[in-house]
């Protein structure tokens, strides 16, 4: 959730389609926000106080995948991502913040390139135990 912002906005990390990199972003508003993934959004919750946005409508009419999200090394413990997306801090009342130096390494960390069975190359945010890195 969006909470107009005294300072000079906040930093995220932007992912559009295609791309295997992470575009560091300042966002001063909700229209910033709306340019990047659309007006309909959800979020996924990570660790660390981390949000994952997301196009809502973009998961109801799937394109290429942009991400994976991987939960365990078992059938089906995996969900695909589509359209863009982007990383932000929160604060316990659900308001979105600059990610932290903290954060950022989290995600480095928890980053991993997967190939599905179609032959294509995805990006994903390993949530197995130890992550990518174990």
């Amino acid at each position: 959730m969006w909470r107009e912002q005294k300072m000079q906005g906040i930093d995220i990390l932007v992912k559009e389609n295609g791309s295997f990199k992470w575009k560091s972003n300042k966002v001063t508003s909700q229209d910033d926000i709306y340019k990047i993934v659309g007006v309909t959004q959800e979020h996924i919750t990570l660790p660390h106080n981390i949000y994952l946005v997301v196009n809502d409508e973009a998961e109801k009419e799937p394109g290429n995948i942009n991400l994976m999200m991987l939960w365990d090394d078992e059938p089906f413990s995996h969900h695909p991502v589509f359209g863009p997306v982007f990383l932000t801090g929160v604060t316990e009342a659900g308001q979105f913040i600059s990610l932290t130096d903290f954060q950022k390494k989290w995600i480095a960390r928890h980053l991993a390139h997967v190939a599905l069975k179609n032959g294509m190359n995805v990006l994903a945010i390993d949530l197995r135990n130890g992550g990518a890195i174990a």
